[in-house]
């Protein structure tokens, strides 16, 4: 169906265009016609805000990098605080222990009186073998400090991360949201700026009619002209506004643009009384102020421990046990000591054996001697200055972003109602208006197209002020940190 005579018609087509039949058929030659439109194409397929926020953190490159440090600072949360795994120590050993012996006899009387003596033989041999078995546990003691102070590093950068995500998906979605509201408003103004084009477009039919039976002039048909010209250009413009708005949300949702244009629900009236507490919990909910706060509790603990490495503590502790056996030979216990290589019944010679134990505990102290100076900590004053910084930084910010936004927004709102009020009269004034003239007989089409423009530009004007406070409220909301249409017991839309 096309627009026709009788007003704007919005049909389930992809695009719509107005066409000037009424004209064509009274001699005015081909009107250039308005731009495409956007139109609902599946009624059954809202564009809900829920549903683009799930998409767009679906696919979103940002959203889905910090997920992954999110994922990466708990398993570092989880494991940081693990304790160092023990050794256990294994020793085994053989030896053997050689004896070289030199048997000497007395050559004779040596001079001085002495006996001298000269090497008879010269005999080695191997006396024993031994084993030894050896059994040690070396254990690691954490240093406690130490310990405290990564786990505390590791759940502080934890919480950063998952803060950063939160903000992140909080941006995301009021981001989304004011790009619906403009959507919203585009709409509306686009359906009062066509009603205006076919307005227009029947007036210049009438001064062209009129003109062909010599009522009028050439320059009320050119005047015709140039309004239905820039009625048209309006609508062009709101409708280019209006894709690029439509492109944006699926650009930042990540879904597809063809067959998704259903009519959005407006913000919910969030009441004054609901507001009450915000200016004290707005810290709490901005994840922006929560991810500074713990990154400076991060740089706090890891100054810890940059302090707790200074302590001298336990490297290792270490216990073992072991067990060695020594045998001597017989035969070589026989050659060094003189006796025969076949021994006879009365000869005798003592061969030993021996079983040794023995435990141990060990026990290592690291001392830092080269972490005492001041300089050791350094870095880690320097980061933790420079996050305090930022964390004020932050908070200076929010809050001023809160109280601007809020300000806004309760100004957004006391010029939305006054218009809403200045609409009812005008309405009301054109109407009267328009019946004086025509029980007059006064009603042309002049004065038609004035009575009627005259409503569209006061609802032009009202949609324009809703508009305003429609973004207002996203800065706010966006600002408070939390969704407060659900402050009145109101579910997002």
């Amino acid at each position: 169906m096309w627009l026709t005579a009788a007003g704007c018609t919005l049909v389930g087509c992809s695009s719509l265009r107005v066409v000037s039949q009424g004209a064509a058929a009274s001699g005015a030659g081909p009107e250039p016609p308005l731009v495409l439109m956007e139109t609902v194409a599946a009624a059954h397929t809202p564009l809900t805000l829920a549903a683009l926020v799930n998409s767009a953190c679906q696919h979103n490159p940002e959203i889905l990098t910090l997920r992954g440090a999110v994922e990466a600072a708990r398993a570092e949360a989880i494991t940081v605080t693990g304790l160092r795994n023990p050794e256990l120590r294994m020793e085994y050993g053989e030896g053997s222990r050689y004896t070289g012996r030199t048997w000497y006899q007395p050559s004779g009387a040596a001079n001085g009186g002495g006996v001298d003596w000269r090497p008879a033989a010269d005999v080695r041999k191997r006396e024993s073998e031994s084993d030894v078995v050896r059994l040690g546990l070396r254990l690691f003691p954490p240093n406690p400090w130490l310990l405290r102070a990564q786990g505390a590093g590791a759940r502080a950068r934890f919480a950063a991360a998952t803060a950063d995500l939160r903000a992140a998906e909080w941006r995301l979605e009021c981001a989304i949201g004011r790009l619906l509201s403009e959507i919203r408003t585009l709409r509306r103004e686009l359906r009062i700026a066509c009603q205006q084009a076919e307005v227009r477009r029947e007036y210049t039919a009438a001064v062209i009619a009129r003109l062909q039976h010599n009522q009028g002039s050439a320059l009320d048909q050119l005047d015709a002209r140039q309004r239905h010209l820039r009625a048209t250009e309006d609508v062009a413009v709101i409708e280019e506004l209006l894709r690029e708005k439509l492109q944006a949300v699926f650009d930042l949702s990540g879904a597809s643009l063809e067959g998704e244009a259903a009519e959005i629900e407006g913000e919910p009236e969030v009441p004054l009384t609901a507001l009450a507490g915000l200016e004290f919990r707005w810290m709490e909910s901005r994840q922006e102020v929560v991810a500074a706060y713990w990154r400076h509790q991060g740089a706090m603990a890891t100054l810890r421990e940059a302090k707790a490495r200074r302590i001298p503590w336990l490297s290792h502790v270490q216990g073992s046990y072991g067990r060695g056996t020594t045998g001597e030979e017989k035969d070589a216990i026989a050659a060094l000591s003189g006796a025969p290589s076949g021994l006879t019944p009365d000869s005798q010679i003592a061969v030993d054996d021996s079983e040794d134990e023995e435990w141990s505990i060990e026990a290592a102290v690291e001392i830092p001697v080269f972490s005492f100076y001041g300089g050791a900590t350094r870095m880690e004053r320097t980061e933790l200055a420079r996050c305090a910084q930022v964390l004020r930084e932050t908070l200076r910010r929010a809050g001023a972003e809160f109280g601007n936004a809020r300000s806004l927004w309760l100004n957004a709102r006391e010029r939305t109602k006054e218009c809403q009020a200045g609409l009812a009269d005008v309405e009301n004034q054109a109407e009267h208006l328009g019946r004086q003239m025509e029980e007059a007989g006064l009603l042309g089409p002049e004065e038609q197209l004035a009575v009627t423009e005259m409503k569209l530009q006061a609802q032009r004007a009202a949609l324009q002020a809703r508009r305003s406070e429609s973004l207002a409220f996203w800065r706010f909301r966006e600002a408070c940190g939390e969704r407060i249409e659900a402050l009145a017991g109101m579910e997002p839309r």
